[in-house]
């Protein structure tokens, strides 16, 4: 794991990323707006600073061994 990035461009914002895959945009809305989650996320909050975002289209890419 890096986590020292080298920066080229902007800045940036921490030393974690964390990449969520949802079916849908839909699905992944219905997860963060569960009751569920709705217990969870205080802890995550309070744990760490995160910027969250549902990014439509993207596809992780595939890992070469």
């Amino acid at each position: 794991m890096d986590t020292g990035p080298q920066v080229l461009e902007g800045s940036w914002h921490g030393n974690r990323t964390v990449v969520l895959e949802f079916e849908s945009v839909e699905a992944a809305r219905a997860w963060y707006e569960s009751d569920a989650y709705a217990e969870a996320k205080p802890l995550r909050q309070a744990a760490a600073d995160c910027n969250v975002v549902i990014v439509s289209g993207f596809e992780m890419p595939s890992r070469s061994a």
